[in-house]
């Protein structure tokens, strides 16, 4: 899917041996005597040699001075079509929450889909639930941990190949590896299945569920634009139908609250709190 993990074990991109190696190099150049600017308080774009550095790190980008992540990296100028709240979510990451609603087919298509709610970890015992999702981007990846109120979770890993619009991602959630191409459209973007394996070995789109997702942003109840993010994902399989469905409209979560809360407290407070947006 679409809808990790330490949300400050990312973001920064340090220096790493290739910074410490020009450090050294801009010392043994300086003549003795000369101080030499760190660089954590240098100015990359006046110091010759750290200038170089911020300019192979800073490619285009939609805030002038700050650095990429695969989202903005892979999406380029299509990045700006993005509701301004999914540019935020994808540029800095985040944790919602609210309650989902989830279900599964009947007669066959209900047992094939409680099957792969199984493997998933996605809850089907109670039609709706409290859940969490943390999102963290780095330059290589974006990572979903989605979590349920009874504890479940289910772990997606995003890695970009190529760029927007000829450019996919790869999913991949437990054995299973998904290609991933986006339409992106009316400010949120739709996830378009392109192919799949497991384990390594490709198979037939035919064999797998067709899968459906997409997030935007949309008003709320009372009206107020960019109130919710709005998600829903669907597997279906030809001539079953549909087999497994969750989907809600969530809230952004303070990240004081999403730190210090367990999974399934975070999940119940934004729970609550939703309804007390609707309520009152």
């Amino acid at each position: 899917m679409p809808i990790a993990f330490d949300q400050r074990r990312f973001g920064g991109v340090g220096f790493g041996v290739a910074g410490s190696d020009l450090r050294d190099r801009s010392r043994a150049a300086a003549p003795r005597g000369t101080a030499v600017k760190r660089p954590d308080t240098a100015d990359y774009h006046s110091a010759p040699i750290f200038g170089i550095v911020a300019r192979q790190l800073e490619r285009p980008t939609r805030m002038p001075g700050a650095l990429q992540n695969a989202a903005t990296q892979w999406f380029g100028p299509a990045f700006d079509r993005l509701h301004p709240l999914l540019q935020t979510l994808h540029r800095s990451g985040g944790t919602l929450g609210g309650e989902i609603a989830i279900s599964t087919g009947t007669g066959l298509a209900g047992r094939i889909g409680r099957r792969l709610a199984r493997k998933l970890g996605i809850p089907v015992d109670r039609p709706r639930r409290g859940f969490r999702v943390d999102i963290v981007h780095d330059e290589q990846q974006m990572q979903w941990r989605r979590r349920f109120d009874d504890g479940s979770e289910l772990l997606s890993i995003f890695r970009p190949v190529g760029r927007y619009p000829d450019g996919h991602w790869l999913e991949s959630t437990g054995p299973a590896r998904m290609k991933l191409g986006v339409d992106p459209g009316g400010g949120g973007w739709r996830w378009r299945l392109l192919g799949v394996d497991v384990r390594g070995v490709p198979l037939p789109l035919f064999l797998f569920p067709r899968t459906d997702a997409y997030k935007r942003i949309e008003c709320d109840e009372r009206g107020e634009s960019g109130e919710r993010y709005r998600f829903a994902v669907a597997f279906s399989l030809f001539p079953f139908g549909e087999l497994l469905r969750y989907e809600g409209a969530l809230h952004a979560i303070p990240a004081v609250s999403a730190s210090s809360a367990d999974p399934a407290g975070a999940a119940l407070f934004a729970a609550h709190s939703s309804a007390e947006r609707v309520t009152t």
